[in-house]
């Protein structure tokens, strides 16, 4: 954990079912975005897999960040996949602080700060458009206006 690689730093490394050796990845930058009017498909059920409930989402500001500024390997991470970065952004903060080779810092996850994340269409929004955020400075999720600014981080997995 806390290896620069593919664009990004690891986070979480687990061993899959065919025994090699997965994780995910957070990127190194971010950025802001609101998620939008209505940006949502009723079919996200999967609160552990970011990069199917992305790609369920249309008309979103926030998912044309991740596509504009990055690869098409990353994705809005799920609430699952945000509080494994919440759990271990002591790894990914002190490796974004001290840069690459290059002698270039990144900016590291804010701890006090609301980063978007999509999974469970039906327990994350509610009928006033309100969309969950997750709070980076106690580890919770809370109510946000689909139209208010919050920060964009992606992930991909390995």
């Amino acid at each position: 954990m806390g290896q620069d690689t593919l664009g990004g730093i690891v986070f979480h490394v687990y061993h899959g079912k065919d025994g090699k050796q997965h994780g995910l990845i957070v990127s190194k930058i971010e950025g802001r975005a609101i998620m939008g009017i209505n940006p949502f498909i009723s079919d996200s059920t999967r609160s552990w897999d970011g990069k199917f409930n992305t790609g369920l989402i249309t008309n979103s500001p926030v998912k044309n960040w991740i596509q504009n500024n990055l690869d098409s390997n990353w994705y809005l991470p799920s609430i699952d996949e945000l509080v494994l970065l919440w759990t271990h952004r002591f790894n990914v903060n002190k490796a974004l602080s001290e840069g690459n080779h290059q002698l270039i810092a990144f900016l590291p996850i804010e701890k006090n700060a609301n980063y978007w994340f999509y999974a469970y269409c039906s327990s994350n929004i509610n009928i006033y458009n309100y969309v969950s955020v997750m709070d980076f400075h106690q580890g919770r999720t809370i109510w946000r206006s689909f139209n208010d600014e919050v920060l964009v981080r992606a992930v991909r997995s390995f």
